[in-house]
């Protein structure tokens, strides 16, 4: 059973350490939107031209892109993580019953 225990544990920890993972990226990313959104605030006075507004609609749409593509990806490892504790479940409890036969 202690192995059993720390095969658990560590599939937490890895959920944990890749949620952790994700937080940090995103707030990299959220950071790197509100400089370049701040950069509108600061300077209302700036000339902005139709292709700087394209330039920062393309940016916009590739962080959110990229933002979206971390999302698809933590979600498919911890489905994986999920289906792998699931699979050990079942592991366990054909061994048990295959103890009492």
């Amino acid at each position: 059973m202690d192995s059993e225990e720390e095969l658990r544990t560590s599939i937490h920890r890895i959920l944990e350490t890749d949620k952790e993972e994700f937080k940090a990226r995103l707030q990299q990313l959220e950071s790197k939107y509100l400089e370049i959104e701040g950069t509108y605030d600061l300077h209302p006075q700036l000339e902005i031209t139709d292709e700087d507004r394209m330039d920062l609609v393309w940016y916009t749409k590739k962080l959110m892109g990229h933002i979206k593509d971390t999302f698809a990806s933590v979600a498919t490892q911890m489905n994986t993580l999920k289906i792998m504790e699931k699979m050990f479940d079942n592991a366990i409890e054909a061994a048990k019953e295959n103890e009492k036969n």
